[in-house]
C-alpha cells in the first residue's frame, strides 16, 4: 500500500501529494464543514486523481501528523497493489431509517474476499448505533467495520458526507469495501476523559436518548454542572460528558469532555 498526505487551505490551495495519482484507489478527506459545502475540494480531488473513490466528511477538527487542526481540509490518498475497493451510498438516511441503511449498505458490499468496510455518516441525522447494528446483520460478525459520524465542529448545525458522485450533503452515508487476502484490518480507541460526581442509575432511556438519572431528568442534572446557556446549547456538551449511553439500570459517571444526547421529560 502506498499513501500520500495532502492538505488545502483558501490561502495555499492544496499541498503535498506524490505523483501517483492515478494509481490511487481511494482518496479520504476531512474538513470544516464550511469549507466543504460547495464541493470544490470533493472535484478538485476526483480531477487529481482521476480514477480514484473519493469520500469524506465534515469534521471537529482533523489530524494531520501529530497535530490536531480545527481550519483546512486534511486529505490521504491511498494506492493498493492487491486490494480491491467498492463503494456504496445511501441518501436520504433519517433516524428512523438508519438500521434500514445499514443493511442495505451491508447487502451491497456483502461478497467474497471482503476484508473490512470503512464508513461515514451524517453525524446529526443518522443514529450511529442502528446504522451499524444493521450493517452487522447484514456482514455477520467476521467482518470488522469501522469509521464514524460526520462532525461539525461546536456549532451542531449540519454535517456533511460527500462518496463519488455524490458531492457533500446532509443525510448521505457511504460505506467503502475493501476486498482481498493482502489486506489486514486493525482498529482501536482511546479516550482521556476524566470521571468526576457520583455514579449515578439510569432509570430511562430510549435507544441512545439518555432521558432520566436517578428518577430526575437527565437534562436538569446536565444544567446543574454546565448552567444553562440555551444560544449555545448543544456546544457546552463538548466540553463535558454526562457518562455513556445504557441501558435503564445501569450506572453511569460524569466525566470530561463529549455529551450525552438528554431530554426533559413531557408534562
Amino acid at each position: 500500500m502506498h499513501c500520500d498526505e495532502m492538505v488545502w487551505t483558501p490561502a495555499t490551495g492544496w499541498q503535498g501529494g506524490a505523483p501517483f495519482g492515478a494509481a490511487a484507489g481511494v482518496v479520504l478527506y476531512f474538513g470544516r464543514r464550511d469549507l466543504l459545502a460547495d464541493g470544490a475540494c470533493h472535484r478538485e480531488l476526483q480531477a487529481r486523481h482521476p480514477g480514484a473513490l473519493v469520500l469524506g466528511c465534515s469534521t471537529g477538527g482533523q489530524i494531520r501528523g501529530e497535530e490536531v487542526e480545527d481550519d483546512g481540509v486534511a486529505a490521504l490518498a491511498l494506492a493498493f497493489r492487491a486490494t480491491r475497493l467498492h463503494l456504496a451510498v445511501e441518501r436520504d438516511c433519517a433516524p428512523s431509517r438508519s438500521h434500514a441503511c445499514g443493511t442495505a449498505l451491508g447487502r451491497a458490499l456483502a461478497a467474497p474476499g471482503l476484508a473490512g468496510v470503512f464508513v461515514l455518516a451524517d453525524g446529526l441525522r443518522v443514529n450511529g448505533s442502528a446504522l451499524a447494528e444493521g450493517l452487522a446483520a447484514a456482514l455477520g460478525p467476521g467482518v470488522p467495520v469501522t469509521g464514524g459520524l460526520a462532525g461539525d465542529g461546536p456549532h451542531f448545525g449540519a454535517t456533511l458526507v460527500g462518496a463519488g458522485a455524490h458531492m457533500p450533503q446532509q443525510r448521505l452515508v457511504a460505506a467503502l469495501g475493501l476486498y482481498g487476502d493482502a489486506l489486514r484490518l486493525g482498529h482501536g480507541s482511546a479516550g482521556g476523559w476524566e470521571a468526576f460526581g457520583p455514579a449515578r442509575r439510569v432509570t430511562w432511556s430510549a435507544g441512545n436518548v439518555l432521558r432520566e438519572l436517578d428518577g430526575a431528568p437527565a437534562l436538569d442534572l446536565y444544567e446543574r454542572y454546565l448552567g444553562r446557556k440555551p444560544p449555545a446549547f448543544p456546544a457546552p456538551g463538548c466540553s463535558t460528558r454526562c457518562g455513556s449511553g445504557t441501558p435503564a439500570g445501569r450506572t453511569m459517571t460524569w466525566s470530561a469532555r463529549c455529551s450525552a444526547s438528554t431530554a426533559r421529560r413531557a408534562a
